[in-house]
């Protein structure tokens, strides 16, 4: 039987196909170069389009993780950018939205404000955050990271292992969450490619991925127009594209997460990878 999640009326059945969240980075400063600030014109446009072509959930963030060129927000800061976002977008759409912070706070008054996830990519290590999302009752994502955005690309060492430490860390993380008191029905788990992984470590997460189906959760995987995908476009010593040039490969990272076992694929393009993410659910869950 396979397990279900519901979420602002809408129910998600994890097995039966992947689903699509869109991206929206409330920042001058993302990686993606898709940062929409806070022109809430712009950012209620853009969610009403993915809505229009797809999109099953958005992501909403207000703090980047660009491991070269962002700096730290205060939860101040980030409260100004997403709050009012929130709370237009809620006007406009029904799909369910996440929250990308790990400041608790933060997601404290987003849920308020109308959102539905906490997406943390600290993996919920703190505990006023494990607090929130036991008394909420609130689904939550956990990501897998070492440090900082400014020191992740330092801490990629795993002894040669990446697949068993992430596997080790997820095996341990489900079961202090689960005491904190979050329930195993509302967590979704994700192997966070980009952080603190080098490129090779990445390709090996994705082609490990059903490994970690193997822990009974569903199973979320952003690559979208990440550094790796677009190393391995080109030759090595070629320069890579630019991010937003990146969609191709996207797609085929995209499509071979799904084969995987890929339950929500998170990505900035969701017009171009709605029909990649189709014909993969076609294939690989008919």
């Amino acid at each position: 039987m396979k397990h279900a999640l519901t979420i602002k009326g809408k129910t998600f059945v994890w097995g039966e196909r992947a689903y699509v969240m869109g991206i929206l980075n409330l920042t001058s400063d993302s990686f993606s170069g898709d940062g929409l600030g806070v022109d809430f014109e712009k950012i209620v446009t853009q969610a009403r389009t993915f809505a229009e072509h797809g999109a099953d959930l958005l992501d909403i963030g207000g703090e980047s993780t660009n491991p070269y060129h962002s700096s730290p927000v205060t939860a101040e800061e980030e409260l100004r950018r997403v709050i009012p976002a929130i709370r237009a977008i809620v006007a406009v759409t029904d799909l369910p939205i996440s929250i990308d912070t790990y400041k608790p706070e933060v997601a404290s008054a987003a849920l308020e404000a109308g959102a539905d996830i906490i997406n943390d990519i600290h993996g919920l290590e703190d505990t006023q955050m494990q607090e929130l999302a036991a008394i909420t009752g609130a689904p939550v994502i956990a990501m897998h990271m070492r440090g900082t955005p400014a020191t992740m690309q330092q801490m990629t060492d795993y002894n040669g292992d990446v697949v068993g430490a992430l596997f080790a860390y997820f095996k341990r993380r489900i079961s202090e969450l689960e005491v904190a008191g979050i329930a195993l029905d509302k967590l979704i788990i994700d192997p966070g490619f980009g952080f603190a992984k080098t490129i090779v470590q990445n390709y090996e997460l994705l082609n490990n991925l059903p490994i970690f189906k193997t822990l009974g959760l569903p199973l979320l995987v952003g690559v979208s127009r990440k550094g790796f995908i677009g190393r391995g476009m080109v030759e090595p010593g070629q320069e890579p594209p630019p991010p937003q040039d990146r969609i191709l490969g996207t797609a085929a990272a995209v499509a071979l997460a799904i084969a995987n076992g890929a339950d929500i694929v998170r990505v900035h393009d969701v017009a171009e990878m709605m029909g990649v993410v189709r014909l993969a659910n076609a294939i690989t869950r008919s």
